[in-house]
């Protein structure tokens, strides 16, 4: 490898002769991104994977888990990294700002999926709403108008639960790990039993004749 302190003072003197300056000499950064095997080239936005682990023992849908647990993270069209911020407060110490951390604060983070013609991401959706939901596997004669109004917890009226009254007492997603790879190497982002804040499937258009769902 060449004197780095003799390439930055080629690089000075041929961007002075370059119009747009040092920051667009082509020298300056072929040197920067691909010396030392690309080691510090931007990474690819589109190189990585998502992983969702599911907790097997915590719902009944084993043919899913077992065939296409693994197959979600193929579907993901974006994804964002962990987000955080500090609650901070501002002393004064002898005339002098001191920045105190009181808490730190993990934000939500947003996962767009394609809905596949398998039905993969819509089958992890239902799996996920009826864990947590009692609407979902209910007959249609929970909703009837012909059910007594009246039903009371722990008596002979009560034959139907509804909402979250549903016995969860464990986390359905056991992790969601984001791997962000380049140059035979990943680094990876966990998220540790998270919960879906909110769900929204994609709209529909005629117009759309190419566009993926």
């Amino acid at each position: 490898m060449a004197n780095k302190f003799t390439r930055f003072l080629t690089d000075v003197f041929t961007g002075i002769t370059n119009p747009k300056g040092r920051v667009a000499n082509y020298t300056h950064a072929t040197r920067l991104f691909i010396d030392d095997n690309m080691r510090l080239a931007p990474k690819t936005k589109f190189n990585y994977y998502l992983k969702i682990e599911v907790d097997p023992s915590a719902h009944k849908a084993a043919n899913f888990t077992a065939k296409h647990a693994d197959e979600t993270g193929l579907l993901v069209k974006t994804a964002d990294l962990p987000k955080f911020n500090f609650d901070t407060e501002t002393y004064n110490q002898y005339n002098r700002k001191r920045i105190v951390y009181k808490n730190i604060n993990y934000e939500d983070v947003s996962f767009t999926f394609h809905d596949d013609n398998q039905g993969v991401i819509n089958a992890l959706w239902a799996i996920y709403y009826g864990y947590y939901v009692r609407d979902r596997n209910l007959p249609s004669a929970a909703y009837s108008d012909k059910t007594d109004p009246y039903r009371a917890t722990g008596t002979e009226f009560d034959k139907f639960r509804y909402g979250l009254d549903n016995d969860v007492s464990s986390p359905l997603f056991k992790s969601v790990t984001l791997y962000t790879m380049g140059r035979r190497r990943f680094i990876g982002y966990t998220l540790v039993n998270p919960k879906i804040k909110s769900w929204q499937h994609g709209n529909r258009d005629y117009a759309a004749t190419s566009e993926p769902a």
